[in-house]
């Protein structure tokens, strides 16, 4: 095995490993959001200190927290199976990792959206959400190293499957259309 194989494979199994526990975090902050504003408001999320920049419960809570009546942190689960998925089926269809790297950027574009609402807008931080962003931003750097290509390279292939929605792509498409509705 050379030192490039060893490399995509280290790289892959961390982040297997990363995207397991984001998707325990973001079940975690599901179920807050849901128990703080439908069930007992007084349910606080551990290991998040609440102190002039940093309050868990007014983030998971505000009205920038969902979309479309979703908690937005339910969001990631699909995303992260999706991209384990990805990652597992690379070893016999490269292509997927290039999929797998363009979710992440845009799920790293997504997380400094969300960085801005909380800092700007709701007026505090929430340290599991930033876990989130960081996780996030694992996507594309571990793919990247995973791929072992340019990101240009790895982006222009997603795009040019976008115009032309091969098998690999309606697949991926499908698997997170129906993870999202589960």
């Amino acid at each position: 095995m050379n030192s490039s194989t060893r490399r995509s494979r280290w790289a892959a199994a961390l982040l297997i490993l990363i995207l397991l526990g984001g998707t325990a975090m973001a079940v975690r902050l599901v179920r807050h959001h849901d128990v703080q504003v439908y069930g007992d408001a007084m349910a606080a999320l551990g290991n998040c200190p609440q102190n002039e920049t940093i309050n868990c419960e007014i983030v998971n809570t505000s009205a920038w927290s969902e979309m479309f009546g979703v908690p937005i942190a339910a969001f990631a689960i699909p995303t992260y199976l999706l991209v384990l998925g990805l990652v597992f089926r690379a070893r016999r269809d490269a292509t997927l990792l290039a999929y797998a790297f363009s979710i992440g950027l845009l799920a790293v574009l997504y997380s400094g959206f969300l960085f801005w609402v909380s800092s700007t807008r709701i007026g505090f931080l929430c340290l599991w959400c930033m876990g989130l962003y960081a996780i996030n931003l694992s996507i594309p750097l571990l793919t990247g190293l995973a791929a072992w290509r340019s990101p240009a390279a790895l982006v222009g292939r997603t795009l040019r499957d976008l115009g032309s929605w091969p098998v690999p792509l309606r697949r991926t498409a499908a698997a997170f259309a129906v993870l999202l509705v589960a």
